[in-house]
């Protein structure tokens, strides 16, 4: 809760009390007593720096930008964590292997959070080997594909957080950590990482009962499938007047090219004997999602479809007129937009 209004720019939110109680119907209930203060927004930027390794040109162009990323933005831990982004990926294409960023946050005034950042030279570490433990069923490749470092980078303490982000953000693992030792070779360290693993399947079922008659509907789901990170679902429901099945399968990153692959397959049979038709339909659907840009998302997609309609009785002139079979061709793509931290 703390972190929630931080995030929306209350700076010194607390949570002074928390209180919780059970009624006579055995309801839990839990209430806070929050105290959220002033709403802040960013004040003065500066960077500091003890080092010669970084240019002035390229110092002046990270201010500039960070400068208009917080100006008269309300306070946010969200864009806070996206400045540091955008400044490690700006030393990064200008060929910095070896920093540390540092961003501090000063209180200055009422309402204003001034922002410090300070990039100095990274310890002259670099990374031996990288041990994973506990993945007794995913595969190493999947967690190595989250990994932002290698052996024998630059020991850099913003690629390891990122990397236990990515790591954490696939929700194989019920618990990610790490620990860095002394290497056997001098002025190298050992990145050990420690995972847990959590069940990833699922299965659910439901009943319902509405004017159409009743409907019965069960699905079966992996999130982790092999290990390899794959997720496998299928849906059946079984109703009345219909009858549907859908398998969909996803690999958020095919063949290791950072790019989702997504299928599907499903039929679907209307039977609506009381107006005098029935309809069988299936069909499949491929796509693929990629980021374009920061936090921005291609996913385009095709798809193909059978249909099948049959005329049993007294149905109207329309529907006759639609009659037999017919496939149909679709092409499509969407924008998203994923701004969560991991």
């Amino acid at each position: 809760l703390k972190d929630f209004y931080k995030n929306k720019g209350f700076f010194e939110a607390q949570i002074e009390s928390a209180f919780a109680s059970v009624d006579i119907s055995n309801n839990f209930s839990l209430t806070f007593s929050i105290n959220s203060g002033k709403k802040h927004k960013f004040g003065d930027f500066e960077i500091k720096t003890s080092t010669a390794t970084f240019k002035d040109q390229d110092i002046n162009e990270i201010k500039a930008f960070s400068s208009k990323l917080l100006k008269n933005e309300t306070y946010s831990t969200d864009v806070v964590n996206k400045l540091n982004r955008q400044v490690t990926s700006y030393l990064e294409s200008k060929k910095y292997s070896n920093f540390e960023i540092n961003i501090q946050e000063l209180k200055k005034s009422d309402d204003l959070i001034s922002i410090a950042l300070q990039l100095s030279e990274g310890q002259k570490v670099l990374i031996d080997k990288i041990n994973i433990q506990g993945n007794t069923i995913t595969e190493e490749k999947v967690i190595r594909d989250s990994l932002v470092l290698a052996e024998g980078d630059y020991l850099n303490s913003t690629k390891v957080k990122k990397s236990v982000d990515n790591i954490k953000s696939k929700q194989l693992f019920s618990k990610v950590d790490y620990k860095v030792v002394d290497s056997e070779k001098k002025n190298f360290k050992d990145f050990n990482l420690f995972v847990k693993e959590q069940p990833t399947g699922s299965i659910s079922a439901g009943v319902g009962y509405g004017t159409n008659g009743g409907l019965f509907e069960a699905s079966i789901n992996e999130r982790n499938f092999l290990g390899q990170g794959i997720n496998l679902n299928f849906t059946g429901t079984l109703g009345t007047e219909e009858i549907k099945g859908e398998f969909s399968y996803v690999d958020p990153n095919f063949k290791q090219s950072e790019k989702e692959l997504a299928a599907s397959l499903f039929s679907v049979r209307d039977d609506y004997s009381n107006s005098g038709y029935q309809n069988t339909r299936a069909g499949t659907r491929f796509a693929t999602k990629y980021e374009i840009y920061e936090d921005l998302f291609f996913r385009p997609s095709v798809g193909i479809q059978y249909d099948k309609l049959e005329i049993t009785g007294a149905a109207s002139n329309l529907l006759k007129s639609r009659a037999g079979n017919f496939t149909t061709s679709s092409v499509g793509y969407n924008f998203l937009i994923d701004k969560r931290d991991s």
